[in-house]
């Protein structure tokens, strides 16, 4: 698979995502120096593939990894406060 077809899977997988997110959700992306985003802002923004676009993306599949891996589990299981003693 080329790397623009991977983006474009990636992007669709994003866009799938925003689409059943509650319209008063908000995002922002960085230091939130661009502001925050509705999700049909941010549609907008990875449809586009400008610059917040592409960090969206990249954010939304480093989380799914993370979920897949495990890695966010292993994270809520860490936090969550012992219940055996």
């Amino acid at each position: 698979m080329d790397s623009t077809t991977l983006l474009n899977n990636e992007k669709d997988i994003v866009i799938a995502r925003l689409l059943q997110a509650s319209p008063e959700l908000k995002f922002s992306i960085g230091d939130g120096s661009t502001g925050t985003y509705t999700p049909e802002d941010m549609i907008k923004n990875v449809e586009a593939l400008n610059e917040v676009g592409k960090q969206f993306i990249e954010s939304q599949m480093e989380f799914l990894r993370a979920l897949k891996s495990g890695e966010i589990y292993d994270l809520l299981v860490d936090a969550a406060p012992s219940t055996l003693g």
